[in-house]
């Protein structure tokens, strides 16, 4: 398939309606990939809150990913378009659980609202465990890490964050019985 036809199949997947948002960056910054036999990489980052600026709502707190269309040489570019962790001016076009970059117009937008949202989402996240201590988050991949001695080496543990704490606290019983044994 070729670049035309790539991007106009990935395009009509998404609404035809511009809409002009205020977003916050998540912490992973701007990446790519390419699937199968496509010639062009498709740009992505997290967004971590939006508003709609023109219907003039309060912001929303959701992960969406914003993602966008790049040649080779368009890639060398979009590496830097977006920071992680500031807010921005964005002109999208929606659809269901992403969207579709069609310009930025401010990398460094000032919006009230969202600062309070972005000073919250930078704070650092704690998981405590009475046996092996306070492990934190990596919130670009989402998965709680510390430091550990294990047979009297230094190691790291991980573990993937989950809504329900039942699952980390699953995780976390395993690795007390690894450190048991």
């Amino acid at each position: 398939m070729g670049q035309l036809n790539e991007k106009s199949t990935f395009e009509s997947g998404f609404s035809e309606q511009i809409v002009e948002i205020a977003a916050i960056t998540g912490a992973s910054g701007v990446g790519a990939g390419r699937a199968g036999d496509d010639v062009m990489w498709t740009a992505s980052i997290d967004l971590i809150a939006r508003k709609d600026l023109s219907a003039g709502e309060a912001a929303a707190v959701e992960d969406i990913r914003l993602k966008w269309k790049v040649s080779d040489k368009e890639w060398e570019h979009s590496k830097h378009l977006l920071n992680s962790y500031s807010i921005v001016k964005l002109q999208v076009r929606q659809a269901e659980g992403s969207m579709m970059l069609v310009d930025v117009l401010d990398s460094a937008y000032r919006d009230d609202e969202l600062e309070e949202i972005l000073r919250e989402a930078m704070r650092p996240v704690y998981y405590m465990d009475d046996t092996l201590g306070r492990f934190e988050l990596d919130k670009r991949i989402k998965v709680f890490e510390k430091e550990a001695l294990w047979e009297k080496k230094k190691c790291k543990l991980f573990f993937d964050f989950h809504k329900d704490e039942r699952k980390m606290e699953a995780a976390i019983h395993t690795a007390h019985i690894l450190f048991k044994d």
